[in-house]
């Protein structure tokens, strides 16, 4: 091959690559538009479970602050993070702690959607996460959404009994009441 066939050759794939590039949308600066987070999320058997969970977890808890999800990851990386996040939406803690709620609660209502979860199970969780404490409920959405597995932090935290700060034996007769 002589010089201009070698030349001529990287022009056409040059001008090949430009078009696939703009034929995709390249021509345009436009962000993607970020996901509603009160839309239903669609429940998949083909993705992970841990996955949908914790953006269902995410979604709801974003959803009660009207917020994206992804300000409200952004969020749970730290303490200070929250904080600034808190001030930054003019959200106070208690605030924060129904919003958490109400987004482990979605995610428990999807793991039981998807079988993961059995009813039994899913009344107990959403009893656990009821009465949390606020450090205690953020610490469990963080590790719900953070973790490789997500359903396991949610019923390694069932499980577990975490200390409620509440007499466990009204608590544990309260969840006996809910098992058929």
């Amino acid at each position: 091959m002589n010089g201009r066939a070698g030349i001529l050759a990287s022009l056409l794939a040059v001008v090949a690559l430009l078009a696939a590039y703009l034929l995709l949308g390249g021509g345009t600066y436009a962000p993607r538009e970020v996901p509603d987070p009160c839309a239903p999320r669609e429940l998949s058997p083909e993705r992970p479970v841990g996955e949908q969970i914790a953006l269902s977890a995410l979604d709801g808890a974003a959803c009660e602050l009207q917020v994206t999800r992804e300000d409200l990851t952004l969020a749970l990386a730290s303490e200070s993070e929250r904080e600034s996040f808190q001030a930054a939406y003019d959200v106070d803690d208690e605030e924060f702690a129904e919003a958490t709620r109400a987004g482990l609660e979605r995610a428990i209502g999807d793991a039981e959607g998807l079988g993961t979860l059995s009813a039994t199970e899913a009344s107990i969780a959403r009893e656990v996460v009821a009465r949390l404490p606020y450090e205690q409920l953020v610490d469990l959405l963080g590790r719900v959404t953070g973790e490789d597995d997500p359903l396991a932090a949610l019923t390694e935290t069932i499980v577990s009994g975490v200390e409620l700060g509440e007499d466990i034996d009204g608590i544990l007769e309260d969840i006996g009441n809910l098992i058929p």
